[in-house]
């Protein structure tokens, strides 16, 4: 049929690339092709480089594949790509960036193992994280740089979570590889709260002071290193060396190589009684802190903060394999406090990040600092204090909550 919508298609992008193909013998009846695609591709005037080796395991263990990729990074720099050629095409038409995603929720039917939950869980971080690189690597939107910490937070959370089943050099390696990337992440990460949620609502109103801008101007120099930082960080041989030796974790289900113990035996049983002892271990702090939250000092409420950060983290890894109305209203309770304790933080953490500003500053340009930073943070150290009210009922009403895993 002619005059159709397909004829007036036309490709908005084109491949040109020149493919090797080779086929591998390994050892264990493991055989792998590899093909390596070198060009470019092209939409309208925008050129990007083409250079990937796309490695497919044919037969044998599925580790094999993982710890050839291992091998071939000593010897050459590469990264893992995880966009299709479609999406990547998209990225080349103007207006386009990557965009960030949010972590998947986990579906665990409730027979399940622990050593199968493990796995799920640790595959969906593994997946988030490599999800939002191209947001922070090709993006300025914040929000990558949000998804990536996020992932690796609930990484970090799922180790120690399962700590006690895991062989302690694999946890220690894995927990000390994610607290360095995590560390990059949190400071840009700082710099982007303060300058979007701290600082902008103020100095909204006061676009023409010199002092503001002055401010904001030192605020965009620190997002810009530590974005680089972290752009860094996610290009180099130790992040591709945290992925691949995470996958081939994963691949050969590597926690399990340890003597075989009553604690160890845990892994074969039902996850709900390990999820049942977690979640109650990491309530009973936030309850504790919680009945007396009006006499808590700073540093006991940033305490409790990170206890109901990872509370949070656990029940979202659980709560599939308990009944829905169950967890829905005390995971909204949650959520809600731990806003609300995170907006104690970010202004916490905006003093700190003014006074650091104002250490680089001299003559004028410290007078400008001290006003525009003071000016903010009494903004907001306001607002805290208006909210004190709300944030003691939102407390109370969580912990007068009945845990989900104790109503089912």
């Amino acid at each position: 049929m002619d005059g159709g919508p397909a004829d007036k298609l036309e490709p908005f992008c084109r491949k040109r690339i020149q493919r090797t193909t080779r086929h591998m013998h390994l050892g264990e009846g493991g055989k792998i092709t590899a093909a390596i695609d070198v060009g470019e591709m092209v939409a309208n005037s925008i050129k990007s480089p083409v250079s990937e080796l796309t490695l497919k395991l044919t037969s044998g263990p599925r580790d094999l594949l993982f710890e050839l990729c291992l091998q071939i990074a000593q010897t050459m720099p590469l990264r893992i790509s995880v966009e299709t050629p479609a999406r990547t095409a998209l990225v080349l038409l103007p207006g386009q960036t990557p965009a960030s995603r949010k972590a998947n929720p986990l579906n665990l039917p409730r027979d399940a193992t622990v050593d199968n939950v493990l796995a799920q869980i640790v595959q969906e971080c593994l997946d988030h994280v490599s999800a939002n690189e191209a947001c922070v690597l090709e993006s300025e939107d914040p929000e990558g740089v949000h998804q990536t910490r996020v992932a690796v937070r609930r990484f970090r959370s799922a180790l120690r979570t399962f700590q006690a089943l895991l062989p302690p050099e694999q946890f220690n390696w894995f927990n000390g590889e994610l607290s360095c990337l995590g560390e990059q992440l949190g400071v840009a990460r700082d710099w982007d709260v303060f300058s979007e949620d701290i600082v902008k609502p103020v100095a909204s109103e006061r676009l023409d002071d010199k002092a503001f801008q002055f401010l904001q101007n030192r605020i965009n120099e620190r997002k810009t290193r530590s974005r680089q930082a972290v752009r860094g960080a996610i290009r180099s041989e130790r992040h591709t060396n945290l992925l691949l030796r995470s996958s081939a974790w994963l691949a050969k289900s590597e926690w399990r190589n340890q003597p075989v113990s009553e604690t160890s035996a845990l892994l074969f049983g039902p996850v709900r009684v390990v999820a049942d002892e977690k979640l109650t271990a990491l309530h009973k702090p936030v309850w504790i802190a919680g009945r007396n939250f009006e006499k808590l000092s700073v540093n006991e409420r940033h305490r409790l903060r990170i206890h109901v950060k990872r509370l949070r983290y656990a029940t979202e890894f659980f709560s599939s394999i308990y009944p829905r109305k169950a967890v829905k209203r005390y995971c909204d309770r949650l959520a809600k406090l731990q806003d609300a304790l995170g907006y104690l933080n970010d202004v916490a953490v905006a003093e700190e990040l003014v006074r650091r500003i104002c250490t680089d500053c001299t003559g004028e340009d410290l007078g400008h600092c001290r006003f525009a930073g003071g000016i903010v943070v009494g903004w907001h150290a306001r607002a805290v204090a208006d909210s004190e009210r709300n944030l003691s009922k939102r407390v109370r009403t969580f912990i007068e909550s009945t845990p989900f895993w104790l109503a089912s």
